[in-house]
């Protein structure tokens, strides 16, 4: 006999039956209250791992494979899950902060500028996203504005030159990337003035080749070139290297 049937049945002679079963009941309700309670506590833990584990593999996904601590930061997503799923199996870690899908290509165009977004992809690179350089880069270039500090993690992938911060967001628009994220790059219009500018430290036949062929482009904006031009000092140039190659 349980201790809860003897102390009902103690209770019963002087208090009766009623009283003695009600004790029962009320016991009972409680015990099963705080068991359901308890239940319904995990289950919405369940519940909520699940969705944040949902929406990770969503971002993931979106990002051809590719994910960063950053990503769940925006969604206040806890990066305890992210931790979860790398011990799974579910995610690989190849840098800090930085995570993919097993046998997926990491497409460090995306994650580069992720992780430091005063990155704007220009010169080479801008070529070659614009189909304006048959040459895949070997390192990526960027343009970030003067006084930026260039950390050895962005000097190890990336080739930098600087602007000033006024001209920096001149000409910006987006682009994907071989793998298929949407990326930030200069236009077509600005980085051929770029490329005249800075020449120097490029190939001079990709300089010739590239705008040769942004030369033959029907949607090139001749007013809003030569407005750039004007802005980085290179109208003059740019005009000898337009009669020289048309």
């Amino acid at each position: 006999m349980s201790a809860l049937t003897v102390l009902a049945e103690e209770e019963r002679p002087e208090q009766g039956i009623f009283k003695g079963s009600f004790l029962i009941l009320y016991t009972n309700h409680v015990y099963k209250h705080t068991y359901i309670n308890n239940n319904i506590s995990i289950f919405v833990k369940q519940v909520k791992a699940m969705d944040h584990t949902k929406r990770i593999k969503t971002i993931i996904n979106k990002q051809q494979g590719t994910l960063l601590s950053s990503d769940v930061d925006e969604y206040n997503i806890p990066r305890t899950y992210v931790a979860m799923m790398v011990a799974e199996g579910t995610i690989e870690r190849i840098d800090r902060g930085v995570y993919v899908l097993p046998d997926s290509l990491e497409d460090w165009m995306l994650i580069l500028q992720k992780k430091y977004p005063n990155l704007i992809y220009s010169h080479e690179t801008a070529l070659f996203l614009h189909g304006l350089s048959d040459r895949t880069p070997f390192e990526y270039s960027a343009t970030v504005p003067s006084g930026y500090k260039v950390v050895n993690a962005i000097r190890e992938k990336a080739k930098i030159y600087y602007i000033k911060k006024e001209l920096h967001l001149m000409g910006v628009t987006e682009e994907r990337t071989p793998l298929g994220n949407t990326i930030t790059v200069y236009n077509v219009e600005r980085t051929m003035c770029d490329v005249v500018r800075s020449r120097n430290r490029m190939d001079l036949q990709i300089v010739s080749n590239a705008l040769t062929r942004s030369l033959k482009k029907k949607n090139v904006d001749y007013a809003l070139l030569m407005g750039y031009a004007r802005k980085l000092n290179v109208e003059k140039l740019l005009n000898m290297y337009i009669e020289m190659l048309t």
